[in-house]
């Protein structure tokens, strides 16, 4: 669907957001393959990042950190590839629709670094444990500038939660930010 990183000094996140309308990828692993390139479009390092599909149509999102030896070394564009496997033999079933969030708010934590504030509402009947939630952040433009992740360990049934990643990485101060649940593997 779409892509992007964010810089911040030596730390980089790549951005990959991937969906599908087949109810057979649901339970499959989605991996994303991330080649992070320098102004001349060599390609610096290659990263990797899998979730897995939990319902039809999801917005999955996939953060893939890099982190450079070099403080010099500027990331000028990513080359992404995505690709859709099941390791396993075990079919899962598709679980309820987890809404996207948008911020409640954006706060420069210290200098060019910003924690986005999200809160979430579980509205099935069962506790939640381990979310993973991808955060994407945009500009003005809606351009993907970066993003991260977070783990909760509890959202109980019928409660909210306040999501505050810690580990957002942005080139720049986002307009916007999104978190997209997914349900943890276990």
């Amino acid at each position: 669907m779409a892509s992007g990183f964010g810089q911040n000094g030596t730390s980089v996140v790549g951005i990959v957001i991937a969906t599908t309308e087949k109810p057979g990828s649901v339970g499959q692993f989605v991996t994303s393959s991330i080649n992070f390139l320098d102004q001349a479009g060599n390609i610096i390092k290659t990263e990797e990042h899998n979730e897995r599909f939990n319902w039809t149509g999801q917005q999955l999102v996939l953060p893939t950190s890099l982190y450079l030896d070099d403080p010099e070394t500027t990331v000028a564009s990513i080359e992404t590839e995505v690709s859709i496997s099941e390791y396993s033999s075990s079919r899962r079933k598709a679980r309820p629709e987890l809404p996207v969030l948008d911020a409640e708010s954006i706060t420069e934590t210290a200098p060019g670094k910003w924690t986005p504030a999200f809160t979430f509402t579980n509205s099935t009947a069962e506790d939640l444990t381990d979310l993973r939630v991808g955060i994407v952040c945009y500009d003005a433009a809606e351009t993907i500038i970066g993003g991260g992740s977070d783990y909760p360990g509890l959202a109980a049934a019928g409660k909210s939660i306040r999501i505050e990643p810690g580990l957002v990485k942005t080139s720049g101060q986002p307009a916007s930010c999104k978190a997209f649940p997914n349900y943890g593997d276990s």
